[in-house]
């Protein structure tokens, strides 16, 4: 009977892992996390704190699946990768996460991004004024459309196949641009300032701060089609299998 259990408690343990696409490069579900850091399921990916001891206004809350981090008003707390990890994103690629903004400002806040204006390397993902927006570092190259609400959970998406660069908001294609010859540079490695970070601009100071809650945020090796964003928002895999699928699978 022990030993039964332990089997049982070893599959539910690993059941992410089986679940993961073999092109996931990190995937951050805030469920288990602290405030002293949040961890990728894959990739051993550690987001920590960069600047800011204050973290009273960082929490976890109940998000689309499972728990999400929030960012309350005048948080200070930068969190961040150690340098030249996730800093040489190039296509194909797809970012995705669950969003919810609480306040009208600022108008563009941060997912995640590596750089930003006026900076030819890197890429930001933000919600640009009520957009999703996917851009490189100097803002010359972007993609941006949608129709978004403060104080609502919306879905988004961006893939990059190496030809055309797509923008999913609330899983439905919103917009498509020719982008084969569209490149993100990774930032140079004597710009180690420059980290792959989440809820601000990538410095110490606190520009463009994401208000709000984040939740499953992916990034992926490869461009996934609609159906696996569509199943990525409710399931959380591309495939669209279970916690539960893969268990049953192992068996």
């Amino acid at each position: 009977m022990v030993k039964k259990s332990l089997i049982a408690g070893a599959l539910l343990l690993c059941a992410g892992t089986f679940a993961a696409d073999k092109d996931l490069l990190a995937h951050w579900s805030f469920d288990n996390d602290t405030v002293e850091g949040l961890k990728s399921s894959v990739g051993d990916l550690v987001l920590s704190p960069r600047s800011g001891k204050d973290f009273s206004k960082v929490r976890f809350v109940q998000g689309m699946r499972g728990k999400a981090v929030e960012f309350l008003p005048d948080n200070k707390v930068h969190y961040a990768l150690p340098p030249f990890k996730l800093t040489d994103i190039k296509p194909p690629f797809t970012f995705a996460c669950w969003v919810k903004k609480t306040q009208e400002e600022p108008k563009r806040a941060i997912i995640c991004a590596t750089a930003s204006d006026p900076f030819d390397f890197g890429f930001e993902f933000s919600w640009m004024y009520k957009m999703g927006a996917f851009r490189r570092g100097d803002r010359s190259k972007s993609i941006m459309k949608g129709a978004m609400t403060v104080n609502k959970w919306h879905h988004i998406a961006v893939t990059h196949d190496g030809k055309e660069m797509k923008l999913y908001i609330d899983t439905k294609l919103t917009d498509t641009k020719d982008a084969s010859g569209l490149t993100f540079p990774e930032v140079p490695k004597n710009q180690s300032a420059f980290r792959f970070t989440v809820g601000h601009y990538p410095t110490t100071w606190h520009a463009y701060a994401f208000t709000g809650m984040l939740d499953d945020l992916f990034v992926f090796a490869r461009a996934l089609n609609e159906e696996e964003i569509g199943n990525l928002s409710l399931f959380g895999t591309a495939d669209g299998s279970t916690e539960e699928d893969n268990a049953d699978k192992k068996k």
